[in-house]
């Protein structure tokens, strides 16, 4: 597990270590990626390295952590809030990229299972799936369902903005799935 670094200096050296290996994956698929070819390319000691990271998965998780922190700080209940996510991850399109180029597309999902707040998708809830009392799974729904529009986004070039994208998604969680007969 990545260190969890307080001390300015060092959550600035974990950054930047982190931020190196994603312009790696840029270049290179993960697995072609390794500490000793990430410390050459940042001119790192390998021992700092170390300092920071277990090994390269546990940097691969750190990254992602780190950018879900930033994202689920954002939270969201309305298209507005949406807007912002889906603005947040264009621009984070270069960590989408190398994901995609490395096959990595199920570690988004993860992420997004498991940094999804159960307070907004309560907000999402129609009165139907209420009275399912079905959180967990709207839950499970709506971080599946983000992180599918994400990647489907991303392997379409971004053609649409992301305020449709958000609109998208918005009617997506707030529609009822059947109507009543």
């Amino acid at each position: 597990m990545a260190k969890n670094c307080i001390i300015e200096k060092s959550v600035l050296r974990q950054r930047q270590i982190e931020d190196g290996f994603l312009e790696l994956m840029q270049i290179n698929c993960y697995e072609d990626i390794s500490i000793t070819s990430l410390c050459r390319y940042l001119d790192l000691p390998y021992r700092t390295f170390f300092r920071y990271f277990e090994d390269k998965n546990d940097l691969l998780d750190s990254m992602l952590n780190h950018t879900f922190q930033d994202f689920a700080a954002m939270g969201a209940v309305n298209e507005g809030d949406f807007l912002r996510q889906f603005t947040f991850w264009y621009e984070k399109r270069n960590l989408l990229d190398a994901l995609c180029k490395s096959n990595l597309q199920s570690k988004l999902y993860d992420y997004c299972v498991s940094y999804m707040n159960p307070a907004e998708a309560e907000q999402l809830l129609t009165a139907e799936t209420k009275e399912l009392n079905a959180l967990n799974e709207v839950c499970l729904f709506a971080a599946s369902a983000f992180a599918s529009l994400i990647i489907a986004w991303h392997a379409d070039g971004f053609k649409k903005t992301p305020n449709q994208i958000a609109h998208i998604y918005y009617h997506m969680m707030t529609t009822p799935l059947f109507k009543p007969m």
